[in-house]
Parts: structure tokens; sequence; C-alpha cells
């Protein structure tokens, strides 16, 4: 099943895909704000999905507010190609599950990880220039904060 992807990174919006994905209120926004440790399991999250489109997340410190992390073109990322950045019929399903990460990186209180994937993803649209089109949308996505 790929509706894991609503569940490992909620968002406000209704899911087009799944209709019991979860919502991410005002309210759970407002925990993740004030909760370390719901920002870590979140962190987590963001690390494996960086692993699976062929990117290297790396935290930048252990002191949350001093961290300065980064996203990165991995050694694995053309291994990951055919998967995740290759564009058959001129977009790849990878592409809206990164649109909602970065929403849920910053709904979520983690705008300096939602920057540097942002970043990481300007990279990766130089090198693959298929996916350009996704690009002026994931910019619109990594802007987003909380809403409560």
């Amino acid at each position: 099943s790929h509706n894991y992807i609503q569940w490992m990174f909620p968002t406000d919006e209704e899911s087009m895909y799944n209709p019991d994905a979860p919502k991410l209120t005002k309210e759970v926004q407002k925990r993740f704000a004030e909760d370390p440790a719901l920002r870590e399991e979140l962190r987590n999250s963001f690390d494996q999905f960086t692993d699976f489109l062929g990117l290297k997340y790396e935290r930048g410190g252990a002191i949350e507010e001093e961290a300065q992390p980064s996203v990165v073109i991995a050694k694995h990322f053309q291994d990951r190609f055919d998967d995740c950045w290759s564009s058959t019929w001129g977009g790849n399903h990878n592409w809206l599950r990164i649109s909602r990460v970065l929403l849920c990186l910053g709904r979520c209180s983690l705008p300096k990880e939602q920057a540097a994937f942002m970043e990481a993803l300007e990279d990766v649209a130089k090198q693959v220039p298929q996916c350009a089109p996704s690009i002026k949308h994931w910019r619109e996505k990594a802007v987003e904060k909380p809403v409560f």
C-alpha cells in the first residue's frame, strides 16, 4: 500500500488518495511546536524518506536550536533514479509525496529541515530536468508554516 506517506507526513489538506488519512489540525500543529519528542520522530521519518529518494539528511547538530540541517544528493541517488526521479508520463507519484513532506515539515515546526530539503530539490532539478515542472509547486510548499 502507498498510504503510509499520509501517516508519516500528515498535512492539513485532504488526501486525494486516502480518505482515512489523519488530518494535521491546528491543535496537533501546536503540539509539534511545543514537543521536541514529536519533532524528533518526524525527523526520523524524514531521514527515511530522504534515503528512499536517494538523498542524505544530515541533522547538523544535537541541540535543535543550534542545528543547521542539510540534505544532499547521496551516493545511492542513481540507484533510486528509476523509482523516484524518472518521468514516464510527465510526472512521478513520488513528486507528490515530496510536496506533502515539504508542507508537513513546515506545519510541524521544522522550518530548517524544510529549507534544507528545498535546497536539495533545487540541486536535483538542475540534474533531472524532467522534474522542473514540479519545482514551482515545491517552492510554494516550502514556505508553509504552522497555522495555529
